[in-house]
């Protein structure tokens, strides 16, 4: 070949007239219009014309090439040739179609218009064979499909531009708008991210960042909300329940083991619940009464297990959840409202069934004597941590000297905990709320109250006796355990802010095992969360092994189903965990932007080379900063906040210095 020689290409399924400019390494480079290059393979040329031109004339040779090509009808031709011939060549066609005048510009035309899509010559080795008839009709009608899908694209292009409206929908376009959703959520992992890419290369948009360009785009067309959650649609979490599990379970049920003589009538005990003032799903209680010089202690938890058929519809779909999700803005539960809200929960003035922890304690705060009961229990007071929090300083409430002796033991339980090695940090906790109309308020709470720290004092007592009975009992259960963090070196760090930030560091993650072994965090040589069975599958497992055990004397459950459980469920609490962090940190950066001040105080925790992780001072919000100016851990900084990537979940912080300030 020679340079400036016309060559036909395919590219991408489609057919190309370019110049040859030069040829390495079995690539040959192309000249296209426009000074625009393109390599191509040797397979990919088609036909070489024995005709140079320059890269200016080569627009209009170009032109007319195309011309002539959109213009020719081979029908005539094809009635001339079908039965007298088996195959015809170019020249043949050529010589039918212009007799003796045919220049490189026909020839090139023509072949442009047999590889384009002739419905009635097919290609052969260096000759053209005629279609029959029904061969003519079948191609026509699969071009006519062709042509509806490729009128069907670009309207379904157009409508994801942004430049037309779509009121009726295609079965392709409705395909086509499926694949873009799940390209959006799933990324390189979506089984269709090539034909979503395609899509999306078609809108003319130049991006690397194709995902994140799917999920604008479906945004601006009203399929996704900007805030859409995207984890629940990559971990296939549902929203809603389906009729079968609406429809599962019934309030009747209680009733009739409401009236069961084998529990323990613990009604007339001042059963106090502290939650949010939203909460709804109240899984347990507490009660202190003093009386025989002796501390009456309770923790009633609601026995779900009672009310939740065991392998019925209820608690496969508990199975499948896992957990309920709190997300700043909604709350996706375990099981329907009507259970968890209604003749399961706690609800103050009604008959509920449960099981309780009875503990008697001495003045003096020593255990005496427990045992774990099941029995019927009624909320006398449904409180809030605030309530109990201006109780606890003002006085002034029904409940304030209940309240006060639920505190003292609290306190009892705390200092043995932290005598036996418990661990506490007392870092500020961001209250997030997220109104109807996306609106993100924060609140900071000042480390725990002391409401917080009463109900979390009765729930570890409650969930240490329920571990003890388990491994008194020889049951399979879902035993916790943490080991101790090394802490050697960190005595000498002065700021308690930093000290506590890499002491955090160096706990290694909580261990799951149907093993008993201590929990160093909370101080206790034995432990299980047994008291949210309404909100985690785990502790409704915990539960019903317990329930029967107390009712038959066996548990429910043997050493392999346990394992098989935990095997199931294990890895998915931990991303059911980081699906709630996440979210929470998208809304803690939606209101970082919607923050008329801009500028944060913060404290540096590390330095790592010249980037430091800061801890905001007003928020407990961490980051990574590039240190302008050197600093040391302990040391303030100031920081403006200069962009957040909501779509990769990064807040850009830059260091104020004298100069930029």
């Amino acid at each position: 070949m020679f340079v400036g020689q016309i060559i036909l290409y395919r590219n991408r399924g489609r057919f190309f007239l370019g110049r040859y400019l030069s040829e390495s390494h079995g690539m040959i480079l192309v000249g296209r219009e426009r000074g625009v290059n393109r390599k191509i393979s040797s397979r990919q040329l088609i036909h070489e014309a024995s005709v140079e031109v320059t890269e200016a004339d080569f627009p209009l040779w170009n032109e007319r090439c195309e011309t002539i090509s959109e213009s020719l009808d081979l029908r005539d031709v094809w009635e001339i040739v079908t039965g007298q011939l088996s195959f015809v060549t170019l020249d043949q066609l050529a010589g039918l179609l212009w007799g003796s005048n045919v220049d490189e510009i026909h020839r090139m035309g023509l072949q442009l218009c047999l590889f384009t899509g002739s419905p009635y010559f097919v290609s052969g080795t260096d000759v053209w064979i005629p279609r029959s008839s029904p061969e003519i009709e079948s191609y026509l009608l699969e071009e006519g499909r062709r042509l509806a899908v490729a009128v069907d694209r670009r309207s379904f292009t157009a409508w994801l531009s942004g430049t037309e409206h779509l009121s009726v929908w295609s079965l392709a376009q409705e395909k086509w708008l499926n694949d873009l959703k799940d390209y959006a959520v799933m990324g390189s992992s979506s089984q269709s991210k090539d034909i979503a890419r395609n899509i999306l290369r078609e809108t003319g948009v130049i991006t690397t960042e194709w995902q994140r360009l799917a999920f604008t785009l479906l945004v601006e067309r009203g399929v996704f909300h900007e805030d859409e959650p995207l984890a629940l649609h990559q971990y296939a979490i549902p929203v809603g329940f389906p009729p079968s599990v609406m429809t599962a379970g019934s309030e009747n049920l209680l009733e009739q083991l409401l009236r069961s003589k084998d529990r323990c009538d613990l009604t007339t005990v001042p059963i106090i619940t502290i939650d949010e003032p939203s909460t709804r799903d109240i899984d347990d209680g507490i009660s202190v009464e003093i009386f025989d010089d002796r501390y009456h202690i309770g923790v009633h938890v609601t026995d779900v297990s009672s009310l939740v058929e065991k392998n019925g519809v209820l608690e496969l779909e508990a199975s499948n959840r896992v957990a309920s999700l709190y997300f700043p803005e909604t709350t996706i539960p375990m099981f329907p409202s009507s259970l968890s809200e209604g003749y399961a929960s706690l609800v103050q003035g009604e008959p509920r069934l449960a099981y309780s922890v009875l503990i008697e304690m001495d003045l003096g705060g020593t255990i005496l004597s427990w045992r774990v009961v099941p029995s019927v229990v009624r909320t006398h007071a449904q409180l809030s941590y605030a309530d109990v929090d201006l109780s606890l300083l003002y006085k002034g409430h029904q409940y304030d000297q209940v309240l006060a002796d639920m505190d003292t033991v609290a306190n009892w339980l705390r200092h043995d905990r932290l005598r036996k090695g418990a661990l506490e940090f007392n870092r500020p906790e961001m209250k997030i709320q997220v109104n109807d109309c996306g609106q993100v308020d924060i609140e900071v709470l000042p480390g725990r109250s002391s409401a917080r720290r009463m109900v979390e004092e009765f729930m570890i007592l409650a969930n240490r006796l329920l571990a003890e009975y388990c491994q008194a009992n020889d049951l399979p259960a879902f035993f916790r355990s943490l080991e101790a963090p090394d802490d050697t070196g960190l005595e000498d760090i002065p700021n308690q802010i930093v000290r506590e930030y890499h002491l955090m560091r160096r706990i290694r993650p909580s261990r799951i095992s149907l093993e008993p072994a201590p929990h160093s965090l909370l101080g206790v040589s034995v432990y299980l969360q047994g008291t949210s069975p309404i909100r985690r599958y785990l502790d409704l497992v915990m539960q019903r092994q317990i329930v029967t055990h107390l009712q038959t004397g066996k548990g429910s459950y043997s050493r392999r189903e346990a394992e098989e459980i935990l095997y199931r469920t294990e890895l998915y609490l931990k991303d059911l965990a980081k699906i709630e962090r996440n979210r929470r940190r998208y809304w803690v950066l939606k209101f970082f932007d919607r923050c008329t001040e801009g500028r944060f105080q913060g404290i540096v925790l590390e330095v790592r080379g010249a980037e430091a992780v800061v801890e905001m001072i007003k928020y407990p919000f961490r980051a990574n900063v590039y240190l302008s100016t050197p600093l040391v851990p302990g040391e303030g900084i100031s920081l403006r906040l200069e962009e957040i990537d909501f779509w990769k979940s990064v807040a850009k912080f830059v260091q104020l210095n004298e100069v930029n300030q």
